[in-house]
């Protein structure tokens, strides 16, 4: 890897005269492919179904994600970060309403959700400082898991039992006349 540059898979860039330009191992000055920082950011922020979705959309779905969360329970949070006390989902309702059907983000939610991401790319993001406490895994769980393992295993089973029969049965002249 070249000094001064970012390892992106293995292929480094380095960004001059607002250009990220890839180097590529062919070597030579033919084999510089440039590409602009936005078409590379766009690239990079498609993780969702939607591409066209507004940025403040996606920092509430990242947050949601980054704490293990649902998007609703990011408006709580960021309601009690904001004013300072916790609200009730009646008084939440309405700003929710408007961000699912209208794409409105709230300037508290907007504020919270920057916050969350500036401390997860330090690396200080813990689920626990904003109240979220993970789900511990009880025998209950345990056992739910293996039983959908086992029901997962014998429907493919089932299903590759029955294509090897179907092509049994399909191989016999099932109707006249038979040649």
């Amino acid at each position: 890897m070249l000094p001064g540059t970012v390892g992106y898979e293995n292929a480094p860039y380095t960004v001059g005269e607002g250009r990220l330009t890839r180097w590529t191992s062919a070597g030579g000055p033919g084999a510089v492919k440039k590409f602009s920082l936005e078409k590379l950011r766009k690239y990079e922020r498609k993780k969702y179904f939607d591409e066209d979705i507004p940025v403040d959309i996606e920092e509430v779905l990242d947050v949601a994600a980054e704490l293990d969360i649902h998007e609703f329970d990011v408006f709580h949070l960021a309601y009690a970060w904001w004013h300072g006390n916790q609200c009730t989902d009646a008084n939440i309702e309405p700003f929710f309403v408007k961000y699912m059907f209208d794409d409105v983000v709230p300037h508290w939610v907007r504020q919270f959700t920057r916050m969350a991401l500036r401390l997860k790319e330090e690396g200080r993001l813990n689920a626990r400082e904003f109240g979220v406490e993970p789900e511990p895994a009880d025998g209950r769980m345990v056992a739910k898991g293996i039983r959908y393992g086992i029901y997962l295993v014998a429907a493919l089973t089932s299903l590759i039992l029955l294509a090897h029969f179907t092509v049994e049965i399909a191989r016999r002249c099932m109707f006249p006349p038979c040649y």
